[in-house]
């Protein structure tokens, strides 16, 4: 199995999950309690190539993003 991490790839799931039962939720709902389920939380890792993050942030259906500083 070949990994694609391609925007292209990124915006298949992400409607695939729009027209699937499956919700997007955020991390502060999930953590408060009101996931309905099924659900899936999405996570993104951007801090190697940031200029994609822009990109995606325009496909997201729910986002959280978190960055985390180098030590």
């Amino acid at each position: 199995m070949t990994r694609d991490f391609t925007l292209s790839r990124y915006e298949a799931l992400c409607k695939a999950l729009i027209s699937s039962s499956y919700r997007s939720i955020t991390v502060q709902k999930y953590i408060q309690g009101q996931a309905v389920e099924p659900f899936v939380i999405l996570r993104h890792d951007v801090d190697r190539r940031r200029e994609m993050a822009l990109e995606m942030a325009g496909m997201d259906m729910n986002k959280t993003y978190f960055k985390v500083p180098k030590s």
